[in-house]
């Protein structure tokens, strides 16, 4: 598979070459080569109707934040970034971290666990899934997994993932830092990013990159190509691809009770380092973006979609021999302290076994000698006798298609400018841990299998929006009062495949004393998702919106917009925004807004299930316990104050300026946040006998 995604680049890049050489020789030739422009539709306000004209200065046709088709990021009321694709490009990165260090207030943050897979991308503070993303002005489809142990204001969060998307195929990206939910819908609290794919009709791009650290690992290719040309009446078709490898890198030293148990003898460690820190390895990563459109009639008929595929590796914490409960049945943390037996499963239930002791970090070669010659006593210690790390790993796939058409109603209906679009987005995640083992498959002795299907999360989501928008003549307006309104149906759907069933199995004869006993439940490090975790749910939302904005012709631009939205499983709600910008002077301008936004939960928030690893501290030993991940709408989680998800609100204030000073501007502004009812991830509550089932020792739950 990974050679036939490698071909298909190489021939869409062969392609690219050969139209980039004809070009060359027609130019050659002295043939006249085509600069591309961009188009867009103006209001003529002396003819009353709609007229196609070229792109502002910026090649912008109007920018996020604003649907007046005139308006630029240097005359918006509210603050808005443009950041070209061809200034991305040259640094080789993928997108999200690229736009982190090229967007104010925008942070990538380097995960483990499942969010190693998918990054969580925060702007303003907030979580991922604060911040709307679009494309080419659509509603993009969130990611499959939620990020959860161990990132603060990420932790819980189902945002976008943003590395699906070639660098290449970006015209460019438009980032709104500021509440946008009266205009745009669920999500838009901390912002909105727009990506723009590039739309050129002739011409193409061949780029190769490699990279390396200096400490000789973590070797990157990257091969990527865009390719233009006409399709129909005056349209176009452009497609992009990227094909990456990158290696993973070391950034850990050797444990201390690692290299205690290498000086002790146990050649079985793993060397150099037990456990890896650093950034997990990627295969596979290929990625395709299309973007066409073509005049149909007096309308324009357009589309975009993508297909992307990846697998990520990463590892989790080593597991040492000797001191790991639930992983070895074997002697107390701390040489000379008691011992306990290291098998309590025999074929008659007498448990006699040997007792293994521990001394000077190394096993006791004839308790274990006897150990193994008893075919009725086994201990994990025989499978991994220098312990282990185990290795997660996801192959993500995102696929994607849009469709719509555009244009505008006849004279005698008002000459209405349209756009009906319709979507669909689905992100996969299948999980897979390898050099682990689940304890509960014991009495498979030397058949317990070191590699498991954990299970697999997929995130599908359907959009149709119908807008309407036309200028008019208004007295208090020097050139126009902008009137738009529209409508959109929305649906999300997640769904939890399990798992293999060895990656859950619990064997029925340890079950009775499976906690005194200490054994782990699953595979260790992730356990699979059983088949009362698996299901479907889905979000629906219905909403109309009404936006508003002029100039008075003083210098002065003022907006309104107000926004309902009905979610059967949520209720209602209805939020507004006011804008302005006021220039005081030449050159200087004041800018500000004040808005109510509002984000939905996602049905993954409101129904996942997960088990992971983590270390806590308690009495004063360090150790791995699981914890469990439940929706509160779960018997266990309702018992400890779980109460069923609802929208979060928030109130956006933005006061800022805006200096040019021609070859140079400055912006400065200032915001204010505050979220009420903020879905996030609960402090674990510690799970009493009376409650556990399945082997989990404690709880984390999602609140209101």
């Amino acid at each position: 598979m990974r050679c036939l995604k490698f071909l298909a680049a190489l021939l869409l890049a062969a392609s690219a070459t050969g139209a980039a050489m004809a070009q060359d020789e027609a130019g050659a030739a002295g043939s006249a080569v085509v600069e591309t422009i961009s188009v867009c539709a103006r209001w003529n306000p002396n003819t009353g109707t709609w007229e196609t004209g070229s792109a502002n200065e910026q090649g912008e046709c109007g920018v996020v934040g604003s649907r007046r088709t005139d308006r630029s990021a240097a005359d918006s009321p509210v603050p808005v970034d443009i950041i070209h694709g061809d200034d991305l490009l040259p640094a080789g990165s993928s997108l999200d971290a690229l736009l982190a260090f090229a967007a104010p207030s925008f942070n990538v943050s380097q995960g483990a666990d499942a969010a190693m897979f998918i990054q969580p991308a925060t702007l303003r503070g907030l979580a991922p899934d604060a911040t709307l993303v679009l494309l080419n002005g659509k509603r993009r489809h969130r990611g499959a997994i939620i990020a959860l142990l161990g990132y603060g204001i990420s932790g819980g969060g189902q945002g976008v993932d943003l590395a699906a998307i070639p660098t290449i195929a970006v015209e460019r990206v438009e980032v709104l830092r500021d509440g946008a939910s009266a205009q745009y819908g669920s999500d838009a609290i901390a912002g909105i990013m727009n990506i723009v794919l590039r739309k050129e009709r002739e011409g193409a791009n061949l780029d190769f990159k490699w990279g390396t650290h200096k400490e000789g690992d973590g070797d990157a290719y990257t091969l990527a190509g865009n390719l233009g040309a006409p399709f129909g009446a005056g349209g176009h078709v452009n497609a992009s691809f990227e094909f990456k490898q990158s290696d993973p890198t070391v950034r850990s030293r050797q444990r201390a009770d690692a290299e205690a148990l290498i000086a002790a003898g146990n050649a079985a460690v793993p060397q150099p380092v037990a456990q890896i820190w650093g950034l997990p390895k990627v295969d596979d990563d290929f990625k395709l973006f299309v973007d066409a459109a073509t005049e149909l009639g007096a309308a324009e008929a357009y589309g975009f979609g993508n297909y992307s595929t990846r697998k990520t590796e990463g590892g989790f914490y080593y597991r040492n021999p000797h001191t790991r409960r639930g992983v070895f049945l074997g002697p107390a943390l701390d040489d000379g302290a008691p011992t306990v037996k290291v098998a309590d499963l025999t074929a008659d239930g007498s448990g006699n076994c040997p007792v293994v002791r521990v001394l000077n970090n190394r096993a006791d070669p004839d308790a274990l000698a006897a150990l193994r010659g008893n075919p009725n006593c086994y201990s994990l210690i025989e499978k991994f006798p220098g312990g282990f790390t185990p290795r997660f790993s996801a192959k993500i796939q995102d696929l994607s298609a849009a469709i719509g058409i555009r244009g505008a109603t006849p004279e005698n209906m008002g000459s209405w400018r349209y756009d009906l679009s319709a979507s669909l987005g689905r992100s996969d995640a299948q999980f897979v841990i390898r050099n682990t083992v689940n304890p509960q498959l014991l009495a498979r002795r030397n058949d317990i299998p070191t590699v498991y299907k954990v299970g697999a999360y997929r995130e599908t989501d359907r959009v149709v929006n119908l807008d309407f928008t036309r200028p008019f003549a208004a007295p208090a307006f020097a050139g126009s009062l902008n009137v738009a309104f529209g409508f959109e149906y929305r649906d999300e759907t997640f769904k939890i495949k399990s798992g293999e069933p060895d990656s859950y199995y619990i064997d029925p004869n340890l079950e009775q004393g499976l906690f005194a006993q200490g054994f782990d439940v699953g595979s260790n490090g992730a356990p699979g998702f059983r088949p009362s975790d698996a299901g479907k749910n889905s979000i629906r939302a219905y909403g109309a919106y009404l936006d508003l904005e002029g100039d008075t012709g003083k210098g002065t631009i003022i907006g309104a917009a107000a926004r309902y939205e009905n979610y059967p499983d949520f209720g209602d709600t209805l939020d507004g925004k006011i804008t302005g910008r006021w220039q005081i002077a030449e050159g200087l301008a004041i800018r500000g807004s004040a808005s109510t936004g509002f984000r939905a939960p996602t049905a993954g928030q409101a129904n996942l299930r997960n088990v992971s690893t983590s270390f806590t501290s308690e009495d004063g030993v360090t150790r791995l316990i699981d914890i469990a991940i439940l929706p509160p709408t779960d018997p266990l989680a309702a018992s400890k104050g779980g109460v069923p998800l609802k929208p979060e609100q928030s109130v956006n204030l933005t006061f800022g300026m805006v200096l040019d000073l021609g070859e140079v501007s400055l912006t400065a502004d200032y915001y204010d946040i505050a979220v009420k009812d903020k879905i996030a991830l609960t402090t674990p509550f510690v799970v009493g006998d009376e409650d556990r089932g399945g082997g989990a020792l404690r709880l984390g739950m999602r609140k209101a």
